[in-house]
């Protein structure tokens, strides 16, 4: 299975309940702690590791951050609720104590700042 088949697949949470998701290769945790958070980035800091927090809304809307490990720096793609979809904004090469600031802010808004580094680009 491919790397975007299985982000679609867990991008649907064990329950249709609104909150926050977390997902990871070892954990799924619905409405998760930021220490939660901030130890599923620490550990998806390897080549092929990921970890993704998503939100859902009371209406259904979801947006989603999502880190791809390599070799201590993460490429990471956001997407927010109002984005076509099929479509992420992409920063590649973060380090790792950015990748932890970006994921924090969104576990506490559910949304993230963009500056000129993110690009937006269709990825399925």
């Amino acid at each position: 299975m491919g790397v975007i088949q299985w982000f679609k697949d867990k991008m649907s949470p064990p329950t249709p309940e609104p909150g926050l998701y977390l997902s990871s290769q070892t954990a799924d945790i619905f409405n998760p702690s930021a220490k939660e958070v901030e130890e599923a980035v620490r550990l998806a800091d390897k080549p092929e590791e990921f970890v993704t927090l998503s939100w859902t809304s009371v209406t259904g809307e979801t947006c989603f951050i999502q880190a791809l490990g390599s070799e201590g720096f993460y490429n990471i793609e956001y997407r927010t609720s109002d984005l076509k979809e099929g479509y992420v904004f992409q920063k590649k090469n973060v380090p790792s104590n950015e990748t932890l600031a970006l994921f924090t802010a969104f576990w506490e808004k559910q949304a993230i700042s963009l500056d000129a580094a993110w690009i937006k680009e269709k990825v399925y």
